[in-house]
């Protein structure tokens, strides 16, 4: 008989939020069967998905000279308080 989990379960074994496991569901990154309003995942399905590191992609430490985290510039941002 397939084992079946819970969305909160397998948020915890992947070290993400139960809402990320809904979203990984709905792109079909990860599979899922749904019974009545509930999705469960099968051990299988997310031995597919544990090979991901946890939580978000670590940022850029440094960015390229003149250039603010927004992609602009230096010298097209503005003062504080300048409109």
């Amino acid at each position: 008989m397939t084992e079946y989990i819970t969305t909160a379960e397998a948020a915890a074994a992947l070290g993400i939020s139960p809402m990320r496991v809904r979203q990984l569901i709905q792109d079909g990154t990860l599979r899922a069967t749904k019974f009545g309003h509930v999705y469960m995942i099968t051990r299988g399905d997310l031995a597919g998905v544990v090979r991901r590191p946890p939580g978000r992609p670590p940022r850029r430490l440094s960015l390229p000279t003149g250039e603010t985290p927004a992609g602009k510039h230096l010298s097209e941002t503005t003062e504080p308080g300048a409109r």
